[in-house]
């Protein structure tokens, strides 16, 4: 809880938009009665993720990525599977670390989607130098592309990406929604 607490508290004076009316009492009192929620968010935070809350609604807390770069330790993947034999089969010495989308389903998580990302981007200026895969639609997924988001010179893109491509500046953001309980 501690860091999860640090991270609470640091973007509550940093980024004083991002959660002004949560209390973390509220908060550690939803994750200590679903402490199954704690081995996601401690892989999120892991993988360098800063993990705050980014959003609030009447039933729940989303958690959420709050690093300035996409996390260092979610680097240089490809978006799934399907491009990682792509990859085996037509560009056998690419270096890459795995995939996004297995490590989204093994953490019980979500990527991050376009509107949630939009909505970090209002809060401050976030992959700047890097960028992050996004939730994709299936029928983008079907041509091969996948979404991801950045800021350039000040302005926001989300577009879309060949699933195959990976550098050492490009990561995923993810989110999970944790229920609200009663304090």
């Amino acid at each position: 809880f501690w860091r999860l607490q640090s991270n609470f508290t640091k973007n509550s004076k940093e980024l004083p938009a991002l959660h002004p009316t949560v209390k973390w009492a509220q908060v550690e009192a939803a994750l200590r009665t679903q402490p199954e929620m704690m081995w996601s968010l401690s892989k999120m935070e892991e993988t360098g993720g800063k993990v705050d809350v980014i959003e609030e609604d009447g039933s729940s807390f989303l958690f959420g990525d709050t690093s300035r770069k996409s996390p260092l330790g979610r680097r240089n993947v490809v978006f799934d599977a399907k491009a990682e034999v792509y990859l085996r089969e037509h560009h056998l010495k690419d270096k890459y670390n795995g995939n996004a989308e297995d490590r989204v389903k093994e953490w019980g998580v979500d990527f991050m989607d376009e509107q949630q990302y939009e909505v970090l981007q209002r809060l401050g200026d976030f992959d700047k130098d890097t960028w992050s895969w996004l939730k994709t639609s299936e029928n983008v997924l079907k041509e091969g592309f996948a979404f991801t988001g950045d800021r350039l010179s000040g302005f926001v893109h989300v577009h879309k990406y060949n699933v195959a491509s990976h550098d050492g500046d490009g990561g995923f953001r993810c989110v999970l929604r944790v229920p609200k309980t009663k304090v």
